[in-house]
């Protein structure tokens, strides 16, 4: 079984490489801009990441850009700031742009560029066809049955939006975007991905993901409780590492990081201690990064120093591991491997794979530290450690009478923290005005062992819950900007008199909202 796996995935990667192989192409982009004479276009290539955009200036209303890419994809186009992005499919050729600035918003439209035209045309209408649906569909008054309904119909347009544009672009990029709804059988996936013989198609960035992700599904790659895929790629010195070779009869971590961001950065960070603590009994990591640009991933890997093995995969690889090694979107995206190669736990933060290798390696340390997870900081209070608290009159109810500063934030958020450190003087602030302190986790999987410790260590007292998705709905229906972090201000008698209030770094402003 293992060898059939092992041929399945080398002749479809072959198969992928031998159709893929392109050679890069020029693009330019230009066009105009209306109701704004100067400024900057800024264009994100694949990934969308901040750091990598191109500045392109505009002068009298009119820009133009020349450029080469090894493989077709989406980007995002912004003017002046990183608000308002549209997407714009990177292709060979000429697109045409125009952009309409007004008082209230931004508008793009795209006048010339064969995929960028198709592209345009199914997403305008996926657009008009999904969004009269979506008020209905995360309304609390909605009922199941409608909501099941509704999904099945959306999921249906999708079906048929792919199918109709099944030789093009974005037929390639709604496929990949809404492969795993349950009408795309795997037939469906099979003849999609081996009947594409357009070479430009199949080496553009979603092709790739979609492709990866197909592998990863058919062939039940890398999933919980099985075995662990031995994948081959390059570490810092050039060598190819094997998976197997290192991890054998070892436990193994996983995780994907990444040179260009700061957040992922400080999370790889944050095993260094574990792999000091563990390495001896038989514990090492495998650190992996997607990678535009092989210099910088180099040099991040020379100043950051990590005592393990890093390898990189450029995101102009035929193939995408990417995909295939880690669940797409999810974070942390990591993986923990037993001795035997079992894949035994998956997106873990630092405190929770702490936890698993103290019960493995150390279990009279494990129960003292389970005897203390949950002690807090003296003033420090769960508010829903038995219950989740769905709506803000929930919350307001609990802490019935009492002014509110409500602090949202998530343990991924490298500004929160930031503000964290004002907190002394806020908390006198607030004391002094009778004002209690709410914070609102917003993490994702919620990891209690993270939450409380990232609570202790920044000594973050007053009361606190966890974001559920009745609680997000009710905090937007309220003026929450889905912006992290943000702050809401509430009077005793429960009323929001400041959805949007300034930051405890912004103290004499938000002194000022409190009068």
């Amino acid at each position: 079984m293992k060898t059939k796996m092992f041929l399945t995935i080398v002749c479809v990667l072959i198969t992928i490489n031998t159709l893929a192989q392109t050679t890069s192409f020029d693009y330019v982009i230009k066009g105009n801009v209306t109701g704004q004479q100067t400024g900057n276009i800024y264009l994100f290539g694949a990934g969308g990441r901040v750091g990598d955009e191109i500045k392109i200036p505009f002068e009298d209303g009119e820009f133009e850009y020349k450029g080469t890419s090894s493989f077709l994809y989406t980007g995002l186009v912004a003017i002046d700031d990183f608000n308002n992005l549209h997407e714009l499919v990177i292709e060979p050729g000429e697109t045409i742009l125009e952009v309409k600035i007004d008082s209230l918003n931004k508008k793009y439209n795209i006048i010339s560029g064969r995929y960028n035209l198709d592209f345009q045309q199914a997403n305008r209408d996926y657009l008009n066809f999904v969004n009269p649906y979506l008020e209905k569909l995360y309304s609390e008054s909605t009922p199941e049955t409608d909501k099941k309904l509704i999904s099945d119909t959306l999921d249906q347009f999708v079906y048929q939006l792919v199918i109709n544009n099944w030789d093009n672009y974005a037929g390639i990029y709604f496929f990949n975007r809404f492969e795993k709804i349950d009408l795309f059988t795997e037939i469906d996936k099979s003849e999609f991905i081996n009947n594409h013989t357009n070479p430009l198609l199949r080496q553009s960035s979603e092709f790739r993901e979609l492709t990866s992700k197909w592998i990863k599904e058919k062939d039940s790659i890398n999933l919980l409780n099985h075995k662990a895929y031995n994948f081959k790629l390059s570490d810092n010195k050039g060598e190819i590492i094997e998976f197997n070779d290192i991890a054998e009869g070892k436990v193994t971590f996983v995780e994907k990081s990444g040179s260009w961001c700061g957040n992922l950065t400080n999370t790889t960070r944050s095993y260094k201690p574990i792999y000091k603590k563990y390495h001896d009994y038989g514990f090492d990591i495998i650190t992996f990064v997607n990678e535009l640009k092989y210099d910088r991933w180099l040099k991040w890997t020379e100043e950051e120093n990590y005592p393990w093995t890093t390898v990189i995969e450029l995101e102009s690889n035929d193939s995408l591991f990417e995909h295939i090694l880690f669940d797409t979107y999810m974070f942390p995206a990591n993986y923990l491997v037993n001795e035997e190669g079992i894949i035994i736990a998956k997106s873990l933060s630092a405190e929770a794979l702490n936890e698993m290798l103290m019960q493995k390696f150390e279990p009279e340390n494990y129960q003292d530290y389970l005897n203390n997870k949950w002690v807090l900081p003296e003033s420090t209070y769960i508010l829903d450690k038995e219950n989740e608290i769905k709506s803000l009159k929930e919350l307001t109810d609990i802490l019935q009478g009492k002014p509110l500063y409500l602090d949202c934030w998530a343990t991924w958020c490298a500004p929160c923290f930031e503000e964290f450190k004002h907190n002394e003087e806020l908390k006198s602030f607030l004391k002094s005005e009778g004002i209690e302190m709410v914070y609102i986790n917003f993490d994702d999987n919620i990891d209690e062992a993270k939450w409380l410790n990232s609570i202790r260590t920044n000594n973050l007292t007053g009361y606190h819950l966890r974001a559920n998705e009745s609680l997000i709905r009710d905090l937007v229906k309220n003026g929450f900007n889905n912006r992290l972090p943000s702050y809401m201000i509430i009077n005793k008698e429960g009323d929001i008199v400041e959805s949007n209030a300034f930051r405890p770094s912004d103290k004499e402003k938000l002194y000022e909202q409190f009068k």
